[in-house]
């Protein structure tokens, strides 16, 4: 890592006592594009000293690469150069790249008063977007500011309100044919002309417009509709096919709207076609279906992720866990490469020993009206003891411990410190599922020899259930209700949503997805 650092160039020493690497990826073991963090060097006395990273994986256990690095080779690390004068500016350039992250910023989180000495990478891509790697691409973030200040400053980008004064487009070095051939590859095998003016539509967020737009038919496709056409992508621009351009703003905007409010595409362009109204633009939006197009387009060529990430095995785990009743599937889309977790085969193994008549009695009360008189019960102390309960008589021919249970938890008052651990395990007891569910078979044993023994042993955590390997869902022959939704009284259900509630009825599937 270190060997790879110096080769690439990818340390920044911003101040005395403040670094910046370059990630590194240890399965590939290459350098990450596009991934810095940075490092803190913090003087405890004259001979000991710590360190503090910025990436997940130190926030986790304070245990990362980068933290080993900077105590191996802080030697060297302190006759590196100052990028920065002293104090740090509230953005620092790091370096240029040709890859997906143009310029790399080094932000201040805040100046002046407020300023906590907190810094983040931000940097300008490719495709003209700002993205800071705290906030990613929020348009409230509070470290964007001091890098595009910075770069408007330095000349590195120009204001992107000039556009609107440009009515002409010509082709660069940068532009390219479909098929992949470059404006200079042409020239080089002597196609440089004649090349073609067309007219091509510019949208936006409120308005669009017509401009000309410089085009070289391409030698190798040797079609009509075949250009060689300008990128714009320094513009702010996304040309999607030498006639239809769009600005980037408003297909962020719908990425932006999307992923706050899960906003169609239908409700989106039915608003930039009221805000062409209110512009009096008497010239219309594009249809429905190309903008869907045009944006998958943009989408593919963006670097688009949440941010969400595991410290320990980071952003793609090999095994994902998801609950699968929000990511219900409608059955019209159903296919034979989506099924539901539920669906069976004559692979699936079948359970007899299993069956709806023995299944009966395996609530810790079997008796609906015992458990909806607790359930009672638990529904009038929630806030305080009232003075009269419902009526316990029944409860306590049945299960006298219970009830001697229940008169100690509402004796000692909603006040007590037990009073929350109380009321869980009361309605645990109560609850309409399978007693084993919450004490599984091979934990009765280990919990009778902690009865008999007094004391927590070591092997005692939590009670969890679930299976210890992935598998076909079996097959209950026996149970009168298998595979299919039940719409069971709330009552009945408690607080687990098991039996989907209105979801069966909506012909949704779900479970607990393995992915």
């Amino acid at each position: 890592y270190w060997d790879a650092l110096v080769a690439a160039d990818a340390v920044f020493r911003i101040s005395t006592d403040l670094w910046v690497l370059q990630d590194w990826d240890g399965d590939e073991e290459v350098l990450k594009l596009g991934s810095y963090f940075h490092v803190v060097y913090l003087p405890r006395s004259d001979d000991k000293y710590g360190v503090a990273c910025m990436c997940p994986r130190w926030k986790a256990a304070h245990a990362c690469i980068h933290q080993d690095t900077l105590c191996s080779f802080i030697d060297t690390l302190h006759c590196l150069p100052l990028i920065a004068p002293f104090p740090a500016p509230p953005a620092v350039l790091l370096q240029s790249t040709p890859f997906n992250d143009k310029y790399i910023f080094s932000c201040a989180s805040a100046v002046g008063r407020y300023e906590s000495g907190k810094r983040v990478v931000v940097s300008l891509q490719q495709d003209g977007r700002w993205h800071c790697h705290l906030c990613r691409y929020s348009d409230a973030c509070k470290h964007k500011p001091h890098a595009k200040a910075f770069a408007l400053a330095a000349g590195l980008t120009t204001n992107m309100q000039d556009v609107s004064t440009i009515s002409h487009f010509a082709v660069e070095d940068s532009s390219q044919c479909v098929c992949g051939l470059l404006m200079t590859q042409a020239v080089l095998q002597g196609h440089s002309g004649p090349r073609v003016l067309k007219k091509a539509v510019l949208y936006g967020l409120t308005a669009r417009r017509t401009v000309t737009i410089e085009l070289l038919p391409c030698p190798v496709c040797c079609h009509s509709r075949r250009h060689i056409g300008p990128d714009l992508r320094d513009h702010g621009i996304f040309n999607w096919n030498n006639t239809m351009l769009f600005f980037h703003e408003l297909l962020n905007a719908y990425t932006n709207s999307y992923t706050a409010s899960e906003t169609p595409f239908s409700a989106f362009c039915l608003t930039v076609r009221r805000s062409y109204q209110d512009a009096e633009d008497e010239n219309s939006f594009c249809s429905d279906d190309t903008f869907v197009r045009v944006w998958f387009a943009f989408t593919r060529r963006q670097c688009l992720d949440s941010g969400m990430q595991c410290p320990t095995c980071g952003s793609s785990p090999d095994i994902v866990i998801a609950d699968g009743v929000s990511l219900g599937t409608h059955v019209s889309k159903l296919t034979k490469f989506i099924s539901p977790p539920t669906f069976v085969d004559e692979r699936s193994e079948r359970v007899e020993s299993i069956s709806s008549y023995r299944a009966r009695c395996l609530p810790a009360i079997p008796q609906k009206d015992i458990r909806t008189t607790v359930n009672k019960i638990l529904d009038a102390t929630v806030t305080h003891i009232p003075n009269i309960l419902p009526d316990m008589s029944k409860l306590e021919v049945q299960y006298p411990e219970l009830s001697s249970f229940i008169r100690l938890y509402c004796s000692n008052g909603t006040n007590s410190p037990y009073y929350r651990t109380y009321r869980d395990l009361i309605q645990q007891i109560s609850a309409p599922d399978i007693v084993l569910q919450l004490i599984p078979v091979a934990a009765i044993k280990p919990l009778q020899q902690l009865r008999d023994q007094g004391s927590t042993p070591n092997w005692l955590q939590r009670t969890c259930y679930g299976l210890p390997e992935i598998r076909k869902r079996r097959i209950y022959s026996k149970l009168r209700y298998d595979n299919q939704g039940l719409d069971r009284d709330a009552e009945e259900m408690g607080d687990c949503n098991k039996f989907y509630k209105t979801y069966s009825k909506n012909n949704l599937t779900g479970g607990i997805l393995v992915l």
